[in-house]
């Protein structure tokens, strides 16, 4: 009886990360049952079959974004905006070409 001794096929792969995008990708892999590396390796395989990158907006805003939207709603009924110092788009390159 003849054994074949099992082949790993494994490699090491090293990238920068950011710290904080790390710890959080982390927790979150932790959450939800899965080692980061099983999560990599998925959106590797994801990559390479489909030979493209998806990225997603999701729906509800998260708390930064939703407090700069009301920022900025804030600041276009004060009409602190840029944009609203034009009538048409006209006028809004007109002035990008005179600050040129």
């Amino acid at each position: 009886m003849t054994t074949k001794a099992a082949i790993n096929t494994k490699t090491l792969l090293t990238v920068k990360v950011d710290k904080q995008l790390k710890a959080r990708a982390q927790k979150t892999a932790e959450g939800i049952g899965l080692p980061l590396g099983t999560v990599v390796n998925g959106f590797l395989r994801q990559f390479v079959q489909e030979q493209a990158m998806t990225f997603s907006i999701p729906e509800i805003p998260n708390a930064s974004l939703q407090k700069t939207l009301k920022e900025t709603e804030r600041d276009i009924a004060a009409r602190k905006n840029l944009s609203s110092k034009f009538s048409d788009v006209d006028d809004a390159i007109a002035y990008l070409r005179s600050h040129r």
